[in-house]
């Protein structure tokens, strides 16, 4: 039976204490990572199912309630209870941004074109790509950052030989420049960005 009990909560501590089995864990002196305010610093778990049962800052429970082989001294290290992929294809992620232009934290439209045009003038290229794909790809611009959308006009000015692709940093929106509009077929480039 699962037993359920509040602590005191306040701004600086707030524990959720809860009885899963005789099999719980005690972490303390720990920097435990929860997304929000303060670091927590111990945490209870159960290894047998993966619960995180409690945590808290500062005063852990008494270490007393638990045997010496189910309590650790994390040392101050961090913890990283678990990680959820926040839909960000990590590995699509990972081994684009080794071979496209980089546009993470681009501020303004001229500088989204100056690493467009460093890019292009550096001829980089993954090692395995064939010769005659000379397409200039690049993720992570955010509109928000560069106070609106870049069109194919912006791309054209930064690069025009080449067709130039660029994907937004969500990878749900993209902008290309006239070249790579016109090898996809389309019939009239649209400035905006095509989604």
């Amino acid at each position: 039976m699962m037993m359920m009990m509040m602590r005191g909560c306040s701004r600086r501590s707030c524990a959720v204490m809860e009885s899963l089995s005789d099999g719980v864990e005690l972490v303390y002196n720990a920097r435990i990572w929860q997304s929000a305010d303060d670091d927590m610093t111990w945490m209870t778990f159960s290894p047998d199912s993966g619960r995180i049962a409690a945590v808290g800052r500062h005063d852990p429970p008494p270490l007393d309630q638990f045997p010496p082989n189910r309590r650790r001294d994390a040392g101050g290290r961090r913890i990283i209870p678990g990680l959820h992929e926040s839909h960000v294809h990590v590995t699509l992620v990972g081994r684009r941004l080794r071979s496209v232009v980089d546009l993470r934290g681009c501020r303004s439209v001229d500088e989204l074109q100056r690493r467009v045009r460093r890019f292009a003038a550096a001829g980089e290229r993954p090692a395995t790509e064939a010769p005659r794909r000379r397409w200039v790809v690049g993720h992570g611009w955010d509109q928000h950052l560069l106070g609106g959308f870049p069109t194919r006009h912006d791309l054209d000015a930064a690069c025009r030989d080449r067709p130039v692709y660029l994907s937004r940093v969500c990878y749900h929106a993209s902008v290309a420049n006239s070249l790579a509009l016109q090898l996809a077929g389309s019939p009239e480039p649209l400035d905006s960005c095509v989604l």
